[in-house]
């Protein structure tokens, strides 16, 4: 198994070196930044799908 930090190694280069056309990516997270989606935004022209799984917090102002 291979830590995955993102300083040293990042997950989108780990990814991105192991997907083919028929892969199908299921992420999970609870914090996904701007950045991140960006970079993210050629694997559609790589794989066969992408499913984002995001925790959100609802907070209501009073």
């Amino acid at each position: 198994m291979k830590l995955i930090n993102n300083q040293d190694t990042r997950l989108y280069d780990e990814l991105k070196s192991k997907l083919t056309n028929d892969s199908i990516v299921y992420i999970s997270s609870s914090y996904f930044s701007i950045l991140a989606l960006y970079e993210l935004s050629d694997l559609p022209l790589k794989v066969k799908s992408i499913k984002i799984l995001l925790k959100i917090k609802i907070y209501q102002m009073i």
